[in-house]
């Protein structure tokens, strides 16, 4: 043990063994330590970037798409809004029509009426009257009965 340099106390490595090791760090080169330092850093500076592009861009991506999902929602909205209201504007216009209001017209003049509504404006399956007890009385089909409806 001649040659051999202690770096700390024999009493003190025997209650912290990791400080062996200094002496073999101790040994390496400068240039070793200095590229081994810059890649450590170029390493971290990378993940450290790499993180925070990651959480940019994914508060991005989510801020977007919440403002994409609110336009859609306003436009399908009002894509709703005008179909009910054209809709009950078909319920006023054929509540209006003369043969409609005539009680003295028969069932099947008034189907023809319904039929003829429902072939102008496609949006109907079916077109059905009703008197005040729910019975169908007119049909856009001719599928007049006694069935109730309501």
């Amino acid at each position: 043990m001649c040659g051999e340099i202690k770096w700390f106390p024999e009493r003190v490595v025997k209650k912290a063994p990791w400080l062996k090791a200094v002496p073999v760090i101790m040994k390496i080169r400068i240039k070793t330590k200095l590229v081994l330092s810059i890649t450590i850093l170029v390493i971290l500076t990378a993940i450290i970037l790499g993180y925070l592009s990651y959480n940019k861009s994914s508060n991005m991506l989510v801020q977007y798409t919440r403002e994409r999902l609110l336009t859609d929602a306003e436009i399908y909205s009002d894509m709703i809004d005008k179909y009910i209201y054209e809709r009950s504007r078909d319920c006023l216009i054929m509540a209006r029509h003369p043969v409609l209001m005539d009680e003295e017209a028969s069932g099947a003049e008034k189907s023809a009426v319904l039929k003829r509504f429902k072939q102008d404006y496609e949006d109907y399956a079916s077109i059905s009257l009703t008197d005040s007890k729910g019975l169908q009385i007119a049909d856009s089909d001719g599928n007049v009965g006694d069935r109730k409806m309501i």
